[in-house]
Parts: structure tokens; sequence; C-alpha cells
């Protein structure tokens, strides 16, 4: 079956409740979005300015620096072919039917955020890095081609956005990029999004399971936000761990077996299962958030006399 979504915010408000109502899990709905060029320098000024991550989809940058320089050298010769994507957050409000929706979209905009960032995170970061020269391009000479046709010449005094070359710096702020502006689309169907994109990389089970529609899910990343310096301070994660989502993985864990006992085996098809939306989990997870309040609370800055976090447990 084949439904056209009206682009009329009245009617497709009725349109997608109709189609919603009557979803399987063998029915597909499209998520509403189209894809514009836009300049780096309008990107820049702009979109960039006005983004956020939401920390259920992207996890902090994590690029190296060579690969950062890698990317930077792509968008001066033009070559930045991978697609932005980002949610148009007053647009999903405008068609948001749930309230939990509405409260989502509203939520973002009330911190001023006009665009999240579902992926592209590591090269938003980078060329705010880069603007900001806090990173060099690579020395060397940069053949531009027509209409220019000329030769640039970088060396180290010109290598970052402040020194380069001013001809070479505006050849990369006119440079065009490929963005995804989605504009129609549920906070669920977000995730979905997400685990599109990303079923062929390789996202480790637990930046899978981040993005899970679930208030097991909300609290296990908000509890490893809020703990994760304390965990690097303490050396008990490193910040690589924490970045890839493995402290989540770890409270993930935690959190099971305070419920069901020490002796409970944690695979990743428990996991995957504690995670869903009609899972037990959700029902305690409250419970489970306001002990270790209480816990860490109680044990403070003495974390640091703990040598492995299971000790710690």
């Amino acid at each position: 079956m084949y439904v056209k979504l009206i682009r009329n915010c009245t009617n497709y408000r009725y349109t997608k409740e109709n189609i919603m109502n009557t979803l399987t899990n063998n029915t597909y709905a499209t998520v509403n979005g189209k894809t514009v060029a836009i300049s780096t320098r309008k990107f820049a000024n702009d979109l960039m300015k006005s983004s956020a991550i939401d920390l259920a989809f992207q996890s902090r940058a994590r690029w190296t620096y060579k690969q950062k320089q890698a990317f930077i050298n792509s968008c001066l010769v033009d070559m930045s072919i991978n697609k932005f994507i980002l949610v148009d957050v007053a647009a999903c409000l405008a068609v948001a039917i749930e309230k939990e929706d509405i409260e989502y979209f509203q939520g973002w905009l009330d911190k001023g955020v006009k665009h999240l960032i579902v992926d592209s995170n590591n090269r938003k970061t980078t060329l705010e890095e880069f603007i900001n020269n806090k990173i060099k391009i690579p020395v060397g000479d940069y053949y531009i081609g027509p209409p220019t046709d000329a030769v640039f010449k970088v060396d180290k005094d010109s290598n970052t956005f402040a020194t380069m070359d001013e001809d070479l710096r505006e050849i990369f702020l006119s440079n065009m990029m490929s963005v995804h502006l989605i504009f129609g689309a549920t906070r669920k169907q977000l995730s979905d999004v997400f685990m599109r994109m990303n079923s062929g990389e390789s996202l480790n089970i637990f930046e899978k399971l981040n993005c899970s529609h679930s208030i097991t899910c909300e609290v296990i990343r908000e509890i490893a936000t809020k703990m994760s310096d304390n965990f690097v301070e303490a050396k008990l994660f490193g910040l690589n761990e924490i970045n890839r989502r493995k402290i989540d993985g770890w409270f993930a864990q935690v959190f099971y077996l305070y419920v069901n006992g020490t002796n409970k085996t944690w695979t990743d098809a428990t996991r995957k299962v504690w995670y869903e939306t009609d899972s037990v989990s959700n029902k305690v997870v409250p419970n489970f958030e306001e002990d270790w309040k209480a816990f860490s609370k109680l044990v403070d800055q003495k974390i640091k006399l703990f040598h492995h976090k299971w000790v710690y447990f």
C-alpha cells in the first residue's frame, strides 16, 4: 500500500495519524526530508551555529587528528562527498502528534537548538576546530581545477584557517556540501534513521543500543553522562571507552545485575531485550536511578580510591 503524505500541515497530521494507527512490523512509513547543496560558508555561519547533538544518536567527536586533517583536505579540494544529516526541529514540531514528540522537539527549541545532528558530528566539530585555527592542514601543493586553475602552496606558515592564502580560503568557503534536512519525523523514527545509516558501520553494540527509544536507555545515558568525568579522573574508564559508549554498557549491566542478581549472565541478546520499550526494565529503572544517585553521593570523591570499576560496583 502506497500512501502519499500531504505536506499541508492539517492534511499531513490527519494522514500520518491514520498511518501510525495501522502500522505493523511489515509496514513502513516515510521519513520526510530533502537534500540541499549549501556552501561551506553558509553551513559555518548558519547551520553549524544552530546545531547540537542528541547523545541518543551521536557520540562525542572521536576522530583522530589525522582524520580531521584528511577531512579538511577533502573540503579544500571540493571532495567532501558524504551528506550531513540534520533534523529541522521546528518543522518536525509543527507536524508532531504524540505528546512525547511535541515535548522532545519543543525541548530542543527551548534550548535554542534549531537543528539536531543525526549523523556527521565529527565533521561538524572538525569544521569548527579548523575555523578556530585548532587544526593545521597538510603542507603541500593544492591544485584547484576549473574555473580557477591555480596551484596554492601551503607551508608551515600558511597552514591554518587564519594564515592560509586568502584566495584558497575563499575557495574553501565557497565549495558546496550536501546536507539532508529531515522535516517530518517522530523521535522514534529518528532512532530508526540512525540505525539504518549505521547498519554497515563498525558500531559496537553499546553505540547501536544507545539510540533505543526507551526509558531504560534514557536513564542509563543520563547516568553515564553525569558520571563520565569522575570515571575518567579515577581511571576506571578511558576516554575512548566513554566515547564509544562502553560506559553506558557497563551501567546497563550493573542495572541488570541490580534487578536480577549478580549470578546472572549478560549477553548481547539480553542487552537488546533489556533496552526494549516494553521491557520490565522500564518500570524499575527509576528505583535504580534513585539508589545509584544516593550511592554515588555517598562515595563522592572517594571514587579515586577504587582501582577497578567492578570493585566500585
